[in-house]
């Protein structure tokens, strides 16, 4: 089945978007900010809404298998943004440095889990609003800009979870990804995932009997099996050599933000369709 009129007309205007001015790549002033952040993923977020008025360092960055490694160490000058205090301590920052900027005093996550955050669509629109926080506190002059880059922000995660309702609303999938299955499931409302405590079990090892049921249950109604870099060990063993398993990309460091998001929709649609892309996507 081709994307309706409407799907079609709603990639272009990604795809432009991605490509007009205020996208991917700014020109740097003498003055930017200078942010130092304590993942790729605030990267990401900062370079968005920093725009023109900041330069970015990330103090880690992805691996080929998707973990973190390290990245830029900071510098006395600028700022040191990180979720929480327990995420720069992870990095060796002290909570009482003075450049430090924290976004939340405290979250309940740990470790990977932090990064599930950013695959969130209820939760982006607040970590970009806490992000401007801390931008206009140490610019207070290109305040309104920072704010223009905010709301872009959120047009574009809304225009891209559009673009992937349209390609995939019909789509059924059992959802065993690590960290991105939030952001499948805004698109696709027939997505399964297992219940918590079952995947807890299944992440360590436990009941292989009624993860493999679940996989055969999948296949034989010729689900997708979403896999992502962050599936744990034992679950992607189980579920090697089963049909119409979807394996989602690692991010790339120098990757857009939305051009990323949108890849792993695209992913999903070359999956569905045979390799047929709906339109080709700008790198």
């Amino acid at each position: 089945m081709r994307p309706s009129a409407l799907c079609r007309g709603l990639l272009l205007g990604v795809l432009l978007s991605l490509l007009l001015p205020g996208g991917a790549s700014f020109p740097r002033e003498a003055q930017a900010l200078e942010l130092w952040v304590t993942s790729p993923w605030l990267g990401l977020m900062a370079r968005f809404i920093g725009g023109a008025h900041a330069t970015v360092h990330s103090m880690r960055v992805w691996g080929v298998d998707g973990r973190l490694v390290g990245g830029s160490r900071p510098q006395p000058r600028g700022l040191v943004v990180a979720l929480d205090p327990r995420e720069a301590a992870e990095l060796g920052i002290s909570a009482g440095r003075p450049n430090l900027r924290c976004l939340y005093r405290s979250l309940p996550f740990r470790g990977a889990m932090r990064q599930e955050i950013f695959f969130d669509p209820a939760a982006l629109p607040f970590v970009g609003q806490r992000l401007l926080i801390v931008l206009a506190k140490a610019d207070q002059e290109h305040y309104a800009y920072f704010q223009r880059r905010l709301a872009e922000f959120q047009s574009r995660m809304e225009s891209t979870l559009e673009v992937g309702r349209q390609l995939l609303q019909d789509t059924e999938l059992l959802d065993l990804a690590g960290l991105s299955g939030a952001w499948i499931r805004a698109a696709i409302p027939k997505a399964v995932r297992p219940p918590e405590a079952l995947w807890k079990k299944w992440e360590s090892g436990g009941d292989p009997v009624s993860l493999r049921a679940s996989l055969d249950r999948a296949e034989s109604r010729g689900w997708l099996i979403l896999l992502d870099p962050w599936t744990p060990g034992p679950v992607r063993e189980a579920a090697a050599g089963r049909k119409r398993v979807v394996h989602l990309p690692v991010p790339r460091n120098d990757q857009e933000m939305f051009l990323f998001y949108y890849d792993l929709y695209l992913t999903l649609w070359n999956t569905l369709r045979g390799g047929a892309a709906p339109t080709p996507v700008p790198k």
